[in-house]
């Protein structure tokens, strides 16, 4: 076959088999068909994908914030600790304080009943003095047995020498 302008025109040989013109068509649709199941089984895929990128930079921003939490937590706690221990340092100070002077007015009451008692002793004794001056000896004896002669000062020691000679 020529164009107007003569030239020949090529021209596909006239097929000799009717089958294989029918497998041509076949397997572009089987092509389509595989062209379209790739481009859907890609969208999907790349669907699934950013899901998954989606989810997981949610997942990692909820992480970060949680963790931002636990920190301030963790740091609040600490200082709390550290407050608590500063506090614990003074109460035990003041404590040691409060304990020194315990003793010391625990040391001064000691004395305090010390002297008590031998004032009490030294009491007696008068009335003892008193008693046997009086001419009332058996009350006397009686008072001058309570009398203990231990917490009499060494002057106070002579008078009840001389009682108890005079007594018994």
């Amino acid at each position: 076959m020529k164009n107007k302008k003569g030239d020949k025109i090529k021209t596909n040989p006239p097929n000799k088999n009717p089958y294989k013109t029918r497998f041509k068509s076949i397997r572009r649709e089987g092509m389509k068909s595989r062209s379209k199941f790739f481009l859907i089984y890609s969208i999907a895929l790349f669907s699934v994908a950013f899901i998954l990128i989606g989810f997981s930079a949610f997942t990692g921003v909820r992480y970060q914030y949680e963790k931002t939490e636990a920190k301030k937590l963790y740091q609040g706690a600490q200082a709390s600790v550290i407050e608590l221990q500063d506090s614990l340092e003074r109460l035990n100070k003041e404590n040691g304080q409060l304990q020194e002077r315990i003793n010391v007015l625990e040391d001064q009451v000691s004395e305090l009943g010390k002297n008590a008692a031998a004032a009490t002793a030294l009491e007696m004794l008068v009335k003892v003095r008193n008693l046997v001056s009086s001419g009332n000896e058996t009350e006397a004896k009686t008072v001058f047995e309570a009398i203990d002669s231990a917490l009499l000062p060494d002057e106070a020691l002579i008078l009840y020498e001389k009682l108890k000679a005079l007594l018994y």
